[in-house]
């Protein structure tokens, strides 16, 4: 990447739900880059086990996993990303909620994972004003895509997902470019505490 576009890229590996291994890569990227300008909290899982009444969730633990993921991480990413944007008076920061955040959904019962996604897309509004003289923070939720968290479901329950959404169909994962982008990017300088919703119109029916 470097000797072909004079671009330096690396990657660094770890756990979100280890506040202390979050906190040590955020100052890892500082080292080496000088500073983060744009960073996003993508991390996300989706462990379906039904109702919170049945066998499955008798000891809470699935339900911890899900919270621990995908909103746990987004605190532990954004306190320490945080303290790197308030040191260099700039940065965006941008969370992958979901269109799960604003309905139910079904036939597959997925209370965790909504719960989590409803709080992810209220963190971000409520870190807009926290952050709001050094940084900019939104929220892009996608709607049903065609990404691989889906496919341990079979073709019919996903056709009847497909039925409820005006385009009828899932979306591609390249469709999400656009709004990441917007987010990142300059032309986003006024935009704060939003959330940009790509379902094929889902939610508005």
């Amino acid at each position: 990447m470097l000797k072909q576009n004079g671009v330096k890229t690396k990657a660094y590996a770890g756990d979100v739900t280890d506040a202390a291994r979050v906190d040590e890569i955020i100052a890892d990227i500082e080292k080496e880059f000088g500073t983060i300008d744009v960073f996003v909290a993508n991390a996300g899982v989706n462990i379906v086990s039904g109702t919170i009444i049945n066998e499955a969730n008798a000891d809470g633990e699935l339900w911890k996993k899900v919270m621990d993921i995908n909103l746990n991480g987004v605190f532990y990413c954004s306190r320490a990303v945080g303290k790197v944007f308030k040191k260099h008076g700039k940065g965006s920061l941008i969370f992958t909620g979901s269109m799960s955040a604003h309905i139910v959904n079904l036939p597959v019962y997925h209370s965790a994972y909504n719960a989590s996604k409803a709080a992810v897309v209220h963190l971000a509004k409520c870190l807009a004003l926290e952050f709001h003289d050094f940084a900019r923070v939104n929220a892009i939720s996608p709607g049903y895509c065609d990404s691989g968290i889906n496919d341990y479901l079979d073709k019919k329950t996903r056709q009847r997902w497909w039925s409820l959404i005006p385009m009828g169909r899932e979306g591609l994962c390249k469709e999400l470019c656009g709004a990441y982008l917007y987010f990142a990017s300059d032309a986003s300088t006024y935009t704060t505490g939003s959330e940009l919703v790509v379902d094929g119109a889902y939610t508005i029916v």
